[in-house]
Formats: structure tokens, C-alpha cells, sequence
């Protein structure tokens, strides 16, 4: 998630950061939306750690390899929505949405001597 995580010309694109959307949401006045119970976890990380991630990675003197880039907690989307004191109304849940995706970061740690450097809190200030 980050700057332009919400691309207005195309508004019901599933794939959009809920971060981005539920921003747009809010800039609009409008409720944010939770799908199903907002129960479902994901672990935000913001595009500017990812970019200094993949920095780190070109840097680096390990070739070949993969790593996963995260902020290595998940949150819930009805705790983000709580977070941005805003109205958010429940619609139905997307058919086959996994219930929690999180990265486990620790090789990216350990091997590249990174870790995410913008906490949830002070990025979604950036958005709202």
C-alpha cells in the first residue's frame, strides 16, 4: 500500500490495496466497504519498504533467491477500518478469498539486513 494504491479509473478492481480503496472511500465521504465479516487478515507493507527491499536485494551479494516481503504481522480489515474512525458497511464476501496471508520475512532479516520501517499506524496517516 502507499501513494496511488487506488487507481480511480478502475474503482471495482478486487486486486486494489483495501488500504487504497478504503482511503478513496473516506476522501469520498462515503461508508467503508468490508467484505463479509472483515474477519479475513493481511499483512500490509508499505511500497516505499518493498522498494527499499528490492534495493537491498539488488545490493547484495545473494544471487538467485527468493525472499518474502512483508511487514510479518497480519491485520484484520474491520481492525483497519476501527483504526480510520470512519463509517463502513459489510457486503458479501468474495467467493474463495483466502482468510489470512502473511509473509514471513525473517530470511529477508537475516540475509539482507532489512526490515519494514513504516508501522501500520503512520502509514495509513500518509493515506487518510
Amino acid at each position: 500500500y502507499g501513494p496511488r494504491s487506488f487507481n480511480p479509473g478502475n474503482p471495482q478492481n478486487a486486486y486494489s490495496s483495501v488500504l487504497g480503496i478504503f482511503a478513496h472511500q473516506k476522501k469520498m465521504g462515503v461508508p467503508l466497504t468490508i467484505t463479509g465479516d472483515g474477519k479475513q487478515a493481511r499483512d500490509f507493507v508499505h511500497v516505499k519498504d518493498i522498494a527499499l527491499a528490492n534495493l537491498k536485494a539488488a545490493e547484495s551479494k545473494v544471487r538467485w533467491d527468493v525472499f518474502n516481503i512483508g511487514a510479518g504481522r497480519p491485520y484484520k480489515v474491520i481492525d483497519i477500518a476501527k483504526i480510520l474512525k470512519h463509517p463502513y458497511k459489510f457486503i458479501p464476501a468474495r467467493l474463495g478469498e483466502a482468510q489470512v496471508t502473511h509473509a514471513k520475512i525473517s530470511k529477508a532479516v537475516k540475509m539482507l539486513k532489512w526490515v519494514p520501517s513504516i508501522d501500520l499506524a503512520a502509514g495509513l496517516r500518509d493515506l487518510a
